[in-house]
């Protein structure tokens, strides 16, 4: 959440252990606002070490301009986010392209104190991502074909290439505890954010409807929280090989090379957080429900 927090949270170094709680107080119409803002903010995503941040818009926009990318689609308008570009040195901030998502842009409309919400499919969804690495290197991934697109740090396209995948067929049955996992979800979000925000008004009353349920998965599982990471010309990738996503499972692709190195599934009680130079950082669970995170330094270099 950037600005505002409803609670404290602990910012720890993963190099000494040490940590400390963050906070950013606020009045309570300071609050309600932040509720109401949330969908109009952009979110810094990314670093490079060239002094630039990089970040998206959450709120999507029609593009009918450009290309589409990459494959041909109908004549309607595409949803985009753009990507920004802010340079911490002289706080230039530009666009460096855009991302057709690839989702169902929401449909809210309210009839006195209802609304009907068309949802996203999460992990069903066959949306695009995007990562920013270090030297300025912007990769694009194509979450239903498995895509590749490597723009250079000017924004300019190097070329793009795909992986091969296999198909993954989705479940009924897998598909409705979904539905009924989001309906909960929602209900609960919406319920805690009102009471965190101190926002004394009841929360509005809300139904969800779904999209039918796709026969096949995507090839890649960009649904939250996955994220695309990346080390050098190494791209960590998130992909799908089950429904559900039981374990993590992670494609590392060499951009430079356009070719799959390996692919790594983590055990149960693991989650990939981070990964940089010095190796891939995962937070391990353990039988009391305490969570460390353990640095492997040469990430999977058998890649088993």
């Amino acid at each position: 959440m950037q600005g505002f927090t409803f609670q404290p949270f602990p910012v720890i170094s993963v190099a000494t252990g040490r940590g400390r709680t963050q906070t950013f107080p606020s009045s309570v119409n300071l609050n309600r606002e932040a509720v109401s803002s949330i969908l109009r903010q952009a979110w810094f995503h990314y670093a490079d070490t060239l002094g630039n941040l990089y970040a998206a818009t959450t709120r999507y926009s029609d593009d009918t301009a450009g290309t589409v990318w990459p494959t041909n689609r109908s004549a309607s308008a595409i949803p985009t986010t753009p990507l920004l570009r802010l340079s911490a040195r002289s706080s230039r901030v530009d666009t460096i392209g855009a991302v057709p998502v690839n989702l169902l842009a929401p449909d809210l409309e309210t009839v006195r104190d209802r609304a009907t919400r068309q949802m996203d499919l999460g992990h069903y969804s066959a949306f695009n991502a995007w990562l920013t690495l270090q030297d300025g290197r912007t990769v694009r991934a194509h979450g239903k074909s498995y895509v590749l697109e490597v723009l250079s740090a000017t924004g300019q396209p190097t070329g793009e290439f795909g992986i091969r995948h296999p198909i993954v067929m989705g479940s009924d049955a897998v598909y409705r505890v979904f539905v009924d996992s989001m309906r909960r979800s929602n209900e609960r979000l919406m319920r805690n954010t009102y009471l965190r925000a101190e926002v004394e008004i009841a929360p509005p009353k809300v139904k969800l409807v779904f999209p039918a349920k796709p026969e096949t998965l995507p090839a890649l599982t960009f649904g939250a929280p996955w994220q695309m990471h990346g080390a050098g010309d190494i791209v960590w990738i998130p992909v799908t090989v089950e429904d559900p996503p039981a374990r993590e499972t992670w494609d590392l692709v060499n951009v430079a090379s356009r070719s799959r190195r390996c692919r790594v599934r983590l055990n149960t009680n693991q989650r990939l957080l981070l990964v940089t130079r010095n190796g891939a950082y995962v937070a391990a669970r353990d039988e009391w429900d305490v969570e460390r995170i353990e640095l492997y330094r040469e990430p999977f270099a058998g890649c088993g």
